[in-house]
């Protein structure tokens, strides 16, 4: 997988607000990238960041994850349905204001991919190794953004982390 387009797709995940969720679909239209490749990113990557705030398009998760995104679900207020679904309509941030919170996250990424020269040491080479290892479920990684529990994947970032 491009580390580039990677990191879009879990900056624009991390721009959705606590309490609020989008389908794999939105997120990959803010990124720029598919649907498809949004699974792909966070069945591999998504622990690295706030999952439980991108089911699928019905407002679900996969069996296994169900369970585990529940006390999320329920500390963040995310509206949810009768039949415990997230209730996709409700829970949408405001669509102005994610673009432009995804567009703030996206803009260094844009000065990197143009002048990988300006790129921070130790993120320009690839081969100095992403950050491999899984997060456990008890830590939440930096500020509100709900990184690093290990639920929906085994914790890679991509180098550009």
């Amino acid at each position: 997988m491009d580390e580039l387009q990677v990191e879009r797709v879990l900056r624009a995940v991390e721009s959705i607000p606590a309490g609020s969720a989008l389908p794999y679909g939105r997120v990959g239209r803010a990124a720029g990238a598919s649907a498809r490749f949004v699974g792909r990113v966070m069945s591999v990557h998504g622990s690295a960041v706030a999952w439980w705030r991108v089911p699928n398009a019905r407002g679900d998760f996969p069996p296994p994850l169900r369970a585990r995104a529940r006390p999320h679900l329920r500390e963040e207020d995310t509206p949810l349905r009768e039949d415990g679904r997230i209730d996709l309509r409700l829970a949408a941030p405001h669509p102005d204001e994610y673009v432009r919170s995804v567009d703030i996250a996206l803009a260094d990424l844009e000065d990197m991919a143009a002048d990988p020269e300006d790129t921070p040491a130790g993120q320009a080479d690839a081969s100095a190794g992403p950050a491999d290892t899984a997060v456990g479920p008890e830590e939440h990684g930096r500020g509100s953004g709900g990184r690093g529990t290990a639920e929906h994947g085994p914790g890679r970032r991509p180098g550009l982390d």
